[in-house]
């Protein structure tokens, strides 16, 4: 860097040899600190608009899965009673069979894929009972298992139920009581039952629907309430 002469002495500022005075360096770094700093600014509030649509998606997703979860055991029983309106409205124009089985009782009006109609006055429980108790089908209502009597014949009569969702059909099992009644009516007979014994077992207790050489009738759902890791099993005899 040099300095040159001027008409009134010596220069004020020093110039270059490539024509750049220090001055106008120090603005143009200036001017490049700006833009930088601004970038990055724009950048930060890019990030932070983000940022705050993630954070409303992800509570607005919380949200409508609070209401899911809220309303899902309701609409769980808005389908059972739904179905248990159509079998009503099927049953009207069932045929109904000659009497066989064990019991006395003459049958009733069934509409098809329904194996008996179930009440227990004891907890207000009126129901039809459908064949199977895979979950599409302890959907509609109260499942025979397949390979047992029907109820009102010889042997051991198996009926499971949800006991939460699905119109929570077997809620109120653990309220029964000893000499309590139950009714089943199948498309040839009816039958009465009686309360013997209330009790717990394992999941994996699978001998509750084992045949037996009386006749009874054993319904079975989760326990507790809203869990799954045990079964509460009613025993029901057949009252002659």
């Amino acid at each position: 860097m040099t300095t040159t002469p001027t008409a009134l002495g010596w220069p004020k500022e020093p110039v270059d040899l490539a024509g750049q005075s220090p001055s106008l360096e120090r603005s143009v770094s200036t001017e490049d600190a700006l833009r930088v700093d601004l970038a990055r600014r724009q950048k930060g509030q890019k990030r932070r608009k983000r940022q705050r649509r993630h954070d409303l998606m992800l509570a607005g997703i919380m949200v409508l899965a609070g209401i899911a979860v809220m309303f899902y055991p309701k609409l769980t029983d808005v389908r059972y009673e739904f179905a248990q309106w159509r079998l009503s409205l099927a049953a009207i124009a069932a045929p109904v069979l000659s009497t066989t089985g064990d019991s006395a009782g003459g049958g009733v009006a069934l509409p098809e894929g329904v194996v008996a109609r179930l009440e227990i006055p004891a907890i207000g429980l009126q129901a039809y009972v459908v064949e199977g108790t895979q979950k599409s089908q302890l959907t509609k209502g109260p499942g025979h298992y397949p390979g047992t009597p029907l109820p009102g014949e010889s042997g051991n009569v198996a009926i499971a139920g949800h006991r939460t969702m699905y119109g929570h059909v077997f809620h109120d099992l653990h309220l029964l009581e000893a000499g309590d009644v139950i009714r089943t009516a199948t498309s040839a007979t009816t039958a009465t039952y009686r309360v013997v014994e209330i009790r717990v077992v394992s999941p994996r207790d699978t001998h509750v629907a084992a045949a037996t050489d009386d006749s009874r009738l054993t319904l079975t759902t989760c326990n507790p309430i809203g869990s799954a890791a045990q079964r509460l099993v009613v025993v029901a005899e057949l009252d002659d």
